[in-house]
């Protein structure tokens, strides 16, 4: 079997994908799209309850 790549613009695909990849990160920062009412996780790494986690922390080492 033989696969012809020779017709792909690959130049071309990466564009539009770098077009979409930004439009989608886009609707997700700015929660416009729907279901954005359970982007919770989004700011999680950085807006988490500190205390509870060094609960959790503390009662991992028991």
């Amino acid at each position: 079997m033989k696969v012809d790549f020779s017709r792909l613009d690959m130049e071309k695909r990466m564009e539009t994908l770098k077009g979409k990849s930004l439009e989608a990160l886009k609707t997700l920062t700015e929660a416009s799209g729907p279901g954005n009412d359970f982007l919770g996780w989004v700011d999680q790494p950085v807006d988490y309850d500190k205390e509870e986690f060094s609960r959790v922390l503390k009662a991992g080492k028991k």
